[in-house]
C-alpha cells in the first residue's frame, strides 16, 4: 500500500491564511491579497478552506492570536463580566422620604461603577433636595458580547468527521475548546 506522500502549505497558501484572519475571515479578499486570480477568489477560498493543512494552519493561527491577545482578552472579559452583574442596588438605595438616592461615591466600587451609563441630577423645588436618575448599561447586550466572544472561540476548532478516527479527533477539538474556554473564565474568575 503507498503511502501518501505528505505535503507542506505553500507559501501563498501560508498568505491566504494569514489574510484571512487579518481580513475578517473573508476568504475572496483573502485569496486576492495572497495573490490568487481575483476572476476565481471565491471558489479557491472555498476550496482553500476545505483543505485540511490549510484548516490546521488556521486554527494554529486562531490559537496563536488568542495567546498573543491573552491579556486583553482576559481584561476584556473581565469588563464584559463587570457590566453582566451591574445591579443598581450596588450605586443607589430608595429612601421612602428622599426617593432615589445615590450612594456616595467611596461606597461604590469600581466593579459596580463600570456599570453606571448615566447619572442625571435635578434641584427640586418643592423637595429642596436633588432628584436623581441612575441609568445602568444595558446587561443583555453584555450578554450578548460574552456569548459572542465564547461562539468566536469556538470558531476553527471544529472537525467535520467522515470516519471514526475523525470522530475521535472531533471529540478531542471540542473538549480542547471547552478546555480554552474554562482556562480562560478562570482567568476572569481569579482577576476578580
Amino acid at each position: 500500500m503507498k503511502k501518501k506522500k505528505e505535503t507542506k502549505l505553500t507559501p501563498q497558501q501560508k498568505l491566504f491564511v494569514e489574510n484571512f484572519m487579518k481580513n475578517g475571515m473573508n476568504g475572496k479578499r483573502a485569496c486576492i491579497a495572497a495573490g490568487y486570480s481575483e476572476r476565481s477568489a471565491e471558489s479557491t477560498a472555498s476550496r482553500l478552506l476545505r483543505n485540511d493543512k490549510v484548516q490546521a494552519y488556521l486554527t494554529k493561527c486562531r490559537r496563536k492570536l488568542l495567546n498573543d491577545n491573552e491579556k486583553h482578552a482576559v481584561d476584556w472579559l473581565n469588563k464584559v463580566e463587570n457590566l453582566t452583574n451591574a445591579n443598581l442596588l450596588n450605586v443607589a438605595e430608595w429612601d421612602n422620604e428622599r426617593g432615589l438616592v445615590v450612594k456616595d461615591s467611596v461606597d461604590i466600587d469600581k466593579k459596580a461603577a463600570y456599570g453606571i451609563s448615566e447619572i442625571q441630577s435635578k434641584w427640586n423645588k418643592d423637595s429642596g433636595q436633588y432628584d436623581f436618575k441612575v441609568k445602568m448599561i444595558d446587561r443583555s447586550k453584555a450578554l450578548e458580547m460574552k456569548g459572542r466572544f465564547i461562539g468566536t472561540l469556538s470558531e476553527g476548532f471544529e472537525i467535520t468527521a467522515r470516519n471514526n478516527e475523525e470522530k475521535k479527533e472531533h471529540k478531542q477539538s471540542i473538549e480542547e475548546r471547552n478546555n480554552r474556554l474554562i482556562e480562560l473564565l478562570n482567568k476572569v474568575k481569579d482577576e476578580s
